[in-house]
């Protein structure tokens, strides 16, 4: 595992250990424990596709199972923060029909030994919706509130900026590997950049939040 994973992954299981000691000690509300779950499907990701790199052939099979997976927990996250019966509607809508697109994808389109761009990038573009979403949300219902006393508008923000990030790399990866290899694990690496701004968000939301 490299450095920056190393660092990725203690992220990720610090935040783990912030939201479980959360649920121990308090009544850890569903956004909160739906944002443990992605944490932790993160965390195995990482340590999945360190440790069994050397032992199999391929493992992007193992990102053709986890953005889907994913996908349906950011959606239900934004659904349980409840923004509007309408909104709530159409999230679920986009989460049901995702999961045959994801499908047919990673069957027919880029198969389980190719990285599934065209997945990540849909679901990019899909989580950031979400996220404009919300803000429009506080912006428009919360104006009397300060947004950053709220945690989830960190939350959000550090989703917003994960995908954003996943949108860009994916976007270019594909055309850097054909071109340089070197200078896309170059461009892969700073990806965590991302990674490591979602991670910091989260822990600010976690630790904005009230008993």
């Amino acid at each position: 595992m490299t450095l920056v994973s190393w660092i990725y992954v203690f992220l990720l299981g610090f935040i783990v250990i912030m939201l479980s000691s959360k649920w121990y000690y308090h009544n850890l509300i569903i956004p909160f424990r739906i944002l443990l779950a992605i944490v932790i499907i993160s965390f195995v990701l990482e340590i999945c596709t360190a440790y069994l790199f050397n032992s199999l052939d391929n493992n992007l099979f193992f990102y053709h199972i986890f953005n889907p997976l994913e996908f349906m927990l950011y959606s239900s996250l934004f659904i349980s923060l409840s923004m509007s019966r309408r909104i709530n509607k159409m999230i679920s809508i986009l989460a049901f029909l995702f999961i045959p697109l994801a499908l047919y994808l990673s069957l027919f389109v880029q198969k389980t030994n190719v990285n599934n761009s065209y997945e990540v990038i849909t679901e990019s573009l899909l989580v950031i919706f979400y996220c404009l979403l919300y803000l429009r949300h506080l912006n428009v219902n919360e104006i009397a509130k300060r947004a950053e006393k709220n945690p989830f508008f960190w939350i959000t923000m550090g989703a917003l900026f994960y995908f954003i990030g996943s949108l860009f790399l994916e976007g270019f990866l594909t055309f850097l590997m054909n071109t340089s290899l070197n200078l896309a694990q170059l461009y892969n690496k700073l990806g965590f950049l991302f990674k490591y701004l979602t991670c910091i968000l989260f822990i600010i939301g976690i630790l904005s939040s009230k008993k």
